[in-house]
């Protein structure tokens, strides 16, 4: 360990395409588990439950994070 003043947050490097890759399989996972929740609830007249939200939410975010690394990356091409 160091003797303080040292950053215990890890030193930014230049994105990678494996990096890029678990991205969109994170991605990928969580678009599957949204759309799994979407078939089990959607029913005419019920409305979309907490869990349907934090998964359609936590989709969105993934993509996000995906589309950011893919911008990472290019940068450094």
């Amino acid at each position: 360990m160091g003797t303080g003043g040292e950053s215990f947050h890890p030193t930014p490097r230049a994105m990678t395409l494996q990096t890029v890759f678990q991205l969109k399989a994170a991605e990928k996972a969580a678009a599957d588990a949204f759309w799994a929740q979407h078939a089990a609830e959607a029913k005419p007249g019920q409305k979309p439950s907490a869990t349907y939200f934090k998964l359609q939410s936590a989709m969105i975010a993934a993509s996000k994070a995906r589309q950011a690394a893919m911008t990472a990356y290019a940068d450094t091409l």
